[in-house]
């Protein structure tokens, strides 16, 4: 037995061999069936990269492996869900993915349906750290209506803002960090917030895994890092308090 009859992912004997078209690297067929199947059924939608050299596989390879393996449902789906972001008529139309795909969103299926949603990174990768995603998430507007009827947001209650004094609560596919006309704050505590990543995204962070999407933040949880709740606001509301918030 030689190096080249040992599969370089699972280590195991190579019987049904696999060479990527982009690198020529060569593995089994398990392997990269499993490296397709572990993106595709992602939360996140993630482009099928080769995992040696990251350059994007056409789809054609991923139909073929679907294929071999009976998983051709898979493929549909992909198929599906790249003529959702691209126009995608040909081989090489794959490739427009880098151009679209921007650093800023995340994209995910609808937790109730095939279509695409996009969320803004910022909100889930609080601090630079890797978050949770959670199919909540991903809601498109077709399903808001039915999913804000289930028990679980239907039972959240209205909360005044602490800017304006109007009530509002999160809806699905969106996070505690709500906003009325100019000014943010924060549905768990009820702190005016500042808009930019340090209201966003650090006042719910508490820990690995946590976001916005997260029911607590750093004044519920006692959190000894800075809160950056406003305690004086220039809002158009607070101001003719002085800057005070709605509840003083």
């Amino acid at each position: 037995m030689t190096e080249s009859d040992i599969c370089i992912i699972c280590c195991n004997n190579i019987i049904d061999t696999y060479t990527f078209p982009c690198c020529q690297n060569t593995i089994c067929t398990k392997c990269i069936f499993n490296h397709i199947k572990h993106k595709l059924e992602d939360i996140q939608f993630k482009p099928v990269r080769c995992p040696f050299c990251i350059k994007l596989l056409e789809y054609y390879i991923v139909y073929k492996i679907c294929r071999k393996f009976k998983t051709l449902e898979l493929s549909k789906n992909y198929r599906s869900n790249l003529f959702q972001l691209i126009k995608y008529r040909k081989r090489l139309d794959i490739y427009k993915l880098d151009e679209f795909l921007v650093n800023d969103k995340i994209w995910g299926k609808c937790m109730d349906c095939p279509t695409l949603v996009q969320i803004d990174r910022e909100c889930v990768n609080a601090e630079g750290n890797i978050v949770e995603l959670k199919k909540e998430m991903f809601v498109c507007e077709k399903c808001i209506s039915n999913t804000i009827k289930n028990d679980f947001y239907s039972s959240l209650p209205y909360k005044n803002c602490p800017h304006c004094g109007v009530l509002g609560k999160p809806m699905p596919g969106n996070c505690n960090y709500l906003y009325c006309d100019d000014h943010r704050w924060c549905y768990n505590c009820l702190a005016r917030l500042p808009g930019d990543t340090y209201g966003h995204n650090h006042h719910f962070w508490v820990g690995v895994g946590t976001s916005a999407y997260d029911f607590k933040c750093r004044v519920t949880e006692k959190s000894i890092e800075p809160t950056h709740a406003l305690e004086v606001c220039s809002c158009k509301h607070c101001c003719k308090r002085g800057g005070s918030s709605w509840y003083e």
